[in-house]
């Protein structure tokens, strides 16, 4: 299929609100680029700061850049929605503007386009880190299990081969499957959109798409921050994963078709639901109330859940229970059963010997710190396999590597609890390998 002279190879579209202190960094790692058959498609969605200035001065000084302006309610969507349409490129790269390009990357990319012509590429990313806290790192993916392979494979060896970080920022699009934006963002109510929404959209994209193609060179570079929408309270997660879970459930039963299809999007419902169950243990009594008011307003009572959750009644139940009823009591109920499982592990640690620690950190590690402090079990610390944490604290306990278990003469207990089933199972060889007692390691879920 040969370019169209009118058409750039990749519309880029930068979407911005309320990003002043980065916009400029993030628009230069796209000018500098040697790669120069693209448009920029900037989106002012809002801003109350600087940024109109900053998209003014730089599409005045480029003609590479259209510039436009929304009005209105902020909705992450409606950036998307709009910059796809004014978009004329081959390939669609969404791009949040506090983030950047890797530099002279794209070079590589425009040359696999062209000569490969997939529905999706994706890459490795590296983070950026303004502050100090939790990141998250990328998982390195082995080419030829991808490249080369049907999407169904493709699909299979990326659900086996967690954690796969999915952001519409990670995927550069054709433009046949582009349109797959518009659509979906059109069709859920805006109460729906949640932090947890980019990750609902790129599932759809790799489900539909033909063919997926990946390059191991950093592509991206994702700004960790505390002002950041994924950086959400334990609430505000509760209500997100639910979003996820229920938007997952009505439109991938119908969407996908095949096992591989349906085995990635069910990878995801059960992270998500793992990440919910572990959200609502930190929550009190009155927070949990309140997001199940939250949860049982968003959606309509009379939703049906598909096929895709027949694996997991209790993601069933709990998704009936909210929408078939509007019942409060669901998401409560779930709460104490989530609960009782942490007690139970909470025995089964009382009647051991030594510190206890838990493994990997994140989201789920702090929950879980927080779950077992309320039942009384102190943690002494995280292992994590990320080097880049080792040494610092997070809230208040130290992080070390895994191998730093040769270095406490103590017994210890590990806990393992990430929403990762394929992380908990190499973690847990990981500590036996290290000398770890199997009666010292526990894997929780929920």
């Amino acid at each position: 299929m040969c370019v169209s002279p009118k058409r750039p190879l990749v519309s880029f579209i930068v979407r911005a609100h309320n990003l002043e202190k980065y916009l400029g960094k993030c628009l230069d790692s796209i000018l500098s680029q040697a790669f120069d058959d693209y448009e920029i498609v900037l989106i002012n969605n809002h801003s109350r700061d600087g940024s109109e200035r900053i998209c003014r001065d730089y599409a005045a000084a480029s003609a590479k850049i259209r510039y436009y302006r929304l009005e209105g309610e902020h909705t992450g969507g409606d950036a998307i929605i709009a910059g796809v349409r004014q978009s004329s490129g081959e390939y669609i790269h969404l791009i949040d503007g506090d983030d950047e390009l890797a530099p002279k990357v794209y070079d590589k990319i425009a040359a696999v386009l062209q000569r490969e012509r997939p529905d999706v590429l994706f890459g490795g990313f590296s983070s950026i880190l303004d502050e100090k806290i939790v990141s998250f790192a990328d998982t390195p993916f082995d080419p030829k299990h991808i490249n080369g392979q049907t999407k169904d494979a493709a699909l299979t060896y990326l659900s086996q081969k967690q954690p796969f970080i999915l952001a519409t920022w990670r995927l550069i699009v054709s433009r046949r499957l582009s349109k797959l934006y518009a659509r979906t963002l059109m069709s859920v109510v805006p109460i729906a959109y949640g932090a947890h929404f980019d990750v609902f959209i790129s599932i759809r994209i790799l489900i539909a798409a033909r063919s997926i193609r990946y390059m191991e060179n950093p592509l991206y570079r994702y700004r960790v921050r505390s002002a950041s929408i994924s950086r959400a309270s334990e609430a505000d997660q509760v209500l997100d994963c639910m979003k996820f879970m229920i938007n997952l459930d009505r439109y991938m039963g119908e969407t996908a078709m095949t096992d591989s299809e349906r085995f990635f999007a069910y990878a995801y419902a059960k992270q998500y639901f793992f990440q919910l169950s572990a959200a609502l243990c930190t929550l009190t009594d009155e927070q949990v109330m309140e997001v199940a008011i939250r949860i049982a307003e968003a959606f309509m009572p009379n939703s049906a859940t598909s096929k895709l959750f027949s694996a997991s009644p209790v993601a069933a139940s709990l998704i009936h229970a909210v929408l078939s009823k509007g019942d409060r009591a669901g998401i409560v109920s779930h709460r104490a059963s989530c609960m009782a499982e942490v007690k139970r592990v909470a025995r089964i640690i009382s009647a051991k010997q030594g510190r206890v620690y838990l493994a990997p950190t994140g989201n789920i590690g702090l929950y879980m710190k927080h779950a077992f402090s309320s039942v009384g079990v102190k943690i002494s610390g995280f292992f994590d396999n990320d080097r880049l944490k080792d040494g610092m604290l997070l809230a208040d306990a130290p992080v070390r590597l895994p191998s730093f278990v040769k270095e406490i003469a103590e017994q210890i207990t590990i806990v393992i609890a990430s929403r990762y089933a394929n992380v908990r199972d190499e973690m847990y060889d990981q500590f036996i390998e290290l000398g770890i007692e199997k009666d010292h390691l526990l894997v929780f879920e929920f």
